[in-house]
This record gives C-alpha cells, sequence and structure tokens, in this order.
C-alpha cells in the first residue's frame, strides 16, 4: 500500500510521500526512499550540531486526490439529503487522500546544507537530504485492498462536496466502504517531502526525481516564493 500512496503523491504534486502520513518529519532529515516514500533515519543536525535556516514557501490550502486510474461517479441517494460518491481503481489497489491547512517550508541556503552534509561520518551515498516539507493541519487517507475495487463515501451533498473539495475534518461525518486497505485520519503531520541528494563529489546537491514528467499531468506544485510574516 505504500507504493500506491507514493505514487498518488509523485504524480499530484512530484514530492515523495512520507510513510506513514503524519510521521514527524523535518528539514535536514535523511533516509531512504523505499516504494516511493521517504524513510526517515536521523537529522544532519544531530550529527554535526548545526542549525537550518528555513522559509515559508506559498502553497497550496487544500489537497484531495486518487491514486491513478481512479474514475469518479456522483449518485443521489434514496432521500435528497443523502448523496454517495464513487472512486473506482479497476483491479488495481487504489488510494484517496484528503488534506487541509497545508504549509510548507524550505531550506534557504542548499550550499551551506552541502558543506554540513560533508561533515556527516559515514554519510551513505543512498541517503536523501529532506529540503522541503508539506504539512497539514488534517489528513484523511483511505484506500482498497491489494486486489482492488472502489472506495465509497455516502453523506449529506454539502458534506461530500466539501471534502472531495479538501476539507478532511469532515471525514467524520461521511460513510465509507472499500476502504479495506488503509483508514487514517490525523492532524498537525506531514504529507510529502522534496528530497536531494548529495554529490559524489564536492559539496553540491541534487534534486532527486524519478523518470520523466508526463507533461499532460496536471500538477498542483505551487512556485517556491517567500511569504511575509
Amino acid at each position: 500500500m505504500r507504493s500506491v500512496y507514493g505514487k498518488a503523491i509523485w504524480r499530484t504534486l512530484r514530492e515523495y510521500g512520507v510513510w506513514q502520513p503524519g510521521s514527524d518529519v523535518r528539514l535536514g532529515d535523511f533516509g531512504q526512499i523505499n516504494e516511493g516514500c521517504f524513510v526517515r533515519e536521523g537529522n544532519i543536525s544531530d550529527q554535526v550540531g548545526c542549525s537550518i535556516t528555513t522559509i515559508r514557501t506559498a502553497t497550496l490550502d487544500t489537497i484531495f486526490l486518487t491514486s491513478e486510474h481512479g474514475t469518479r461517479l456522483d449518485q443521489e441517494g434514496s432521500a435528497k439529503s443523502v448523496g454517495s460518491v464513487e472512486f473506482s481503481f479497476g483491479k488495481k489497489a487504489g488510494v484517496l487522500v484528503c488534506a487541509e491547512g497545508i504549509s510548507a517550508d524550505s531550506v534557504d541556503d542548499l550550499q551551506e546544507l552541502g558543506l554540513r552534509i560533508s561533515e556527516v561520518p559515514n554519510w551513505k551515498s543512498s541517503y536523501r537530504v529532506v529540503t522541503s516539507v508539506r504539512r497539514c493541519l488534517n489528513f484523511a487517507v483511505f484506500a482498497t485492498s491489494s486486489s482492488g475495487g472502489s472506495l465509497r463515501l455516502a453523506a449529506a451533498p454539502e458534506v461530500l462536496q466539501a471534502f472531495t473539495g479538501g476539507t478532511s475534518k469532515l471525514s467524520s461525518d461521511i460513510s465509507i466502504t472499500g476502504a479495506g486497505g488503509l483508514r487514517l485520519t490525523g492532524n498537525a503531520g506531514a504529507l510529502s517531502v522534496g528530497v536531494h541528494k548529495h554529490a559524489l563529489w564536492g559539496d553540491n546537491l541534487k534534486q532527486l526525481e524519478p523518470g520523466e514528467i508526463d507533461p499532460s499531468t496536471e500538477i498542483l506544485v505551487p512556485y517556491i516564493t517567500p511569504v511575509e510574516d
């Protein structure tokens, strides 16, 4: 299920998912990429006693996304006060991610961070370092079983409209069927990270992106611009 979640996050945000969503991840964390998700092993500041200067970046207020091949079907219930939305994923496992109150922090000086990495003892070439973190105030993640299927959400039409618009705190007001793979809700956690890898020679950092970007895919990535306090 981790790989399905990771692919859904990458497909929309061009960032690596944090597994599990809501985990405590900080700028300067280093670790491995496993099944499309970042798995933390430590933090550079703890290794060399440095501080990492950060900037708050402009970002999205809400996110609602599904994994690849997710097909949406809206239906009216037997009563006007009830409606349903179904997301079908065919023969593959599927995941739905909803989050709100999203903010992002980024490393202010990548060159300085590269110098600090050079001081970390026993640094592995497989390590990836977190250079941006996307957090949220509330999130909900639901997934089908590995055998595929669909996720069906039932609630008042106005609740469904708000939830599919990214108001994740309404997940408790929704009846969800088909989420046999994962049912996860939480507060104030990390959803995704941007990572760099350290060059084999010198102190340079290189942004890590697997594969080519499909130009036809809609990407919800904001420009990185400082936000005034």
